[in-house]
């Protein structure tokens, strides 16, 4: 993030010019089973004035979403909700007529896959129900919404009810092999109770034939990497009581295994990602010179890291991996400001070329495709959750097909800004800087929005609370602390032992810079956050009680100690090593964890709190929020409480997010107005 405080001002009025002057046209010949309405023509940018904006507008489940493209690249298959379950539907290109392909009275259709240019496989949830949020059966269909095959079973219909680690009946069936097969095959992982390993099955989806492929190493595994042809290459396993994962390595299905390397579980020498078309490239990321995650081929002849095939100067370079209908790797994915994808296929890095010469101020991803002949285009910005068209290579024609929520007004939204600053010790931490749209950047109310992880971070891109909160008054700020992912290895690891220390004063250091620059009311400041960004708000009124009048706990862990004790991890010893390395031993930082708990500083807290905990939750679980409840009742600090009884560690439930964030705005009302 180059860009300086300085140039914000610039961009903030630049006018989002829509489509610009693509050739563009509307898709008359949709015939559509369960689309109501299209994009307007050449997607015109509206000029309206800004009202207050409903909730439900904000936090509505898309109504288009999951897109992908067959590997011919004639069909575009997306998941359709018009308010109600989540549905699958296939649009001929060529003919623009769209096809129902599934549809269940009680279940959503959730995570879209081809497996070949006929057939496609999905999961179906109920996500209106805590019994069913974990239960993904597995099902496969035609394109034209024959042959519905169910492969594995939801858990609602299963006899035998599974119990893993006090988390809930829980069965996970996923899948995994992502190259085409013309038979119909595919390769599942499923997570079962037995040892907590991961189990690898091909499954026929016209038949729904299964058999389990034998992994054959010592050791519980974690994960698996297919090849083109669908033989498991490398497996990761971990062993209870060690600290490290082990990964092993075959040639081919007929070779025994060895052992490629043990990669401890703090911070993995790379991440192996994927093989090429030829079944012997195999992928990775490791950290560049340049202190940033790069692609790089592995050597295995000297069992290393081989030549650089991507790196970006300014984020992480970790996956987002393209490739062809052959598997053929072909472009990569960059999240930068703004994002990007780095061709290696000079057709491609041709069209994207014109695309983002007509569609300035916009994210264009092209979808792999036919790229001789048509490609479907995705178009995103900060104020534009993204709408999707189609691309003729050959005319240069972009057709407009349908907005993913076509209610939102981009011309209603605030831009989202770069903004860098200086932490007291001199470290430079990213951030986005969201200004309410119409207001002058001088004395705003303030809401800093801290994100989840907190080995996470947040992107440029539209975000439905930030654009919530902006669009009620307030300026947001989303800082990239340290430990924050995505922005080299030393920020990353500046992280570690950070939490409620460095951690902590970078978020403030970023109020405080805004509000020297007068940009920020310093009398009107409030923190929130999900997960980690929820422990950081309580702790940001722990350690700057005259700064944040007020603080947004959602999901937040409100004593360190907790996640050891109380959570449940799936892979439970691994994940406390994990946190022993990233937030340190609790048996040697007592002390520490006593004095950055919020739990252990609730006499500190005196301005008023609105949380948020999920009774089903097995990562952050309910004690988190009830005993600080009651502690802040006890100290007579202002507490709003709300237990939501479907949910565990997220808002899944439209009606649960109308609620959350409706309360969310009378609490800011009352506590940090606007005015």
């Amino acid at each position: 993030m180059t860009p300086t405080f300085d140039t914000i001002a610039h961009r903030q009025s630049k006018a989002l010019s829509g489509y610009g002057g693509a050739a563009l046209s509307n898709c008359v010949a949709l015939v559509s089973l369960l689309i109501a309405a299209l994009l307007p023509p050449a997607f015109a940018a509206e000029t309206a004035s800004v009202p207050i904006i409903p909730v439900e507008s904000f936090f509505k489940t898309a109504q288009f979403d999951g897109a992908s493209v067959s590997p011919n690249g004639k069909y575009f298959a997306f998941r359709n909700s018009d308010g109600g379950r989540t549905q699958l539907a296939v649009i001929d290109l060529e003919t623009h007529v769209i096809k129902l392909c599934a549809a269940f009275s009680d279940s959503d259709v959730y995570a879209v896959h081809w497996v070949n240019n006929e057939r496609l496989v999905f999961n179906a949830i109920d996500r209106t129900s805590k019994e069913n949020s974990h239960a993904s059966g597995l099902f496969a269909v035609n394109r034209d919404g024959s042959g519905l095959k169910a492969l594995t079973p939801t858990r609602r219909v299963q006899e035998d009810v599974i119990e893993i680690k006090g988390i809930g009946n829980l069965y996970w069936s996923h899948f995994e092999s992502t190259y085409r097969n013309d038979a119909g095959d595919i390769v599942t992982s499923e997570l079962r109770a037995e040892g907590d390993d991961i189990t690898a099955n091909k499954v026929n989806t016209v038949t729904g034939r299964k058999k389990e492929l034998l992994m054959g190493v010592k050791g519980t595994p974690t994960d698996f990497v297919l090849d083109n042809n669908q033989v498991i290459r490398l497996v990761s396993v971990y062993a209870k009581g060690e600290k490290s994962r082990i990964l092993y390595y075959r040639d081919d299905e007929s070779q025994s295994w060895k052992v490629l390397t043990e990669v401890e579980t703090k911070d993995p020498a790379f991440h192996v990602l994927a093989f090429d078309a030829d079944n012997k490239t195999l992928y990775v990321s490791a950290w560049a010179k340049s202190g940033k995650r790069a692609i790089y081929k592995y050597d295995f002849e000297k069992n290393a890291i081989g030549d650089q095939v991507a790196a970006d100067a300014d984020v992480d370079v970790d996956g987002y991996l393209c490739f062809d209908s052959d598997h053929r790797l072909i472009g990569i994915r960059v999240y930068s400001e703004p994002p990007k994808t780095l061709w290696l296929d000079p057709a491609y890095a041709k069209v994207q070329s014109e695309l983002d010469a007509a569609l300035t101020d916009w994210v264009n991803v092209i979808m792999p495709g036919d790229i001789k002949s048509k490609v479907v285009v995705y178009s995103y910005s900060p104020t534009n959750p993204g709408k999707y068209s189609i691309y003729d290579t050959v005319t240069h024609k972009l057709t407009g097909m349908f907005a993913g929520m076509p209610w939102v007004k981009p011309a209603q939204m605030s831009d989202q800004l770069l903004f860098n600053y200086a932490a007291r010790d001199g470290l430079n931490i990213p951030a986005y800087l969201t200004i309410p749209l119409g207001k002058p950047m001088k004395s705003l109310p303030l809401i800093v929005l801290v994100h989840a992880g907190p080995w996470q971070r947040d992107h440029w891109k539209f975000a439905p609370d930030v654009q919530f909160l902006a669009n009620r008054g307030y300026a947001v700020l989303q800082p990239e602390f340290r430990g924050s992912a995505g922005f080299g290895e030393s920020h990353f690891k500046k992280g570690f032992g950070q939490w409620g220390l460095a951690m902590q004063d970078d978020i403030t250091d970023g109020v405080l810079n805004l509000i020297k620059q007068g940009v920020v009311d310093g009398k009107r400041v409030c923190i929130m956050g999900q997960d980690y960004g929820g422990y950081a708000a309580l702790m940001g009124l722990v350690k700057e009680p005259s700064l944040f009048r007020c603080a947004i706990d959602l999901f937040g862990p409100t004593d360190i100690d907790y996640l050891f004790s109380k959570s449940q991890w799936m892979w439970q010893d691994t994940w406390n090593y994990s946190l022993k390395n990233l937030i340190g031993d609790p048996t040697e930082k007592e002390e520490q964890f006593i004095a950055t708990s919020p739990l252990q500083q609730a006499a500190k807290i005196h301005a008023p709190v609105l949380m948020v905990y999920g009774t089903n939750d097995w990562q952050v679980p309910l004690i988190h929020g009830e005993k600080i409840r009651a502690a802040l009742e006890k100290n007579g600090t202002p507490v709003e409480f709300m237990e939501l009884k479907e949910e565990e560690h997220g808002l899944a439930l439209d009606a649960d997010r109308y609620k959350v964030y409706g309360a969310i705005e009378k609490f800011l009302k009352t506590y940090n107005p606007v005015n």
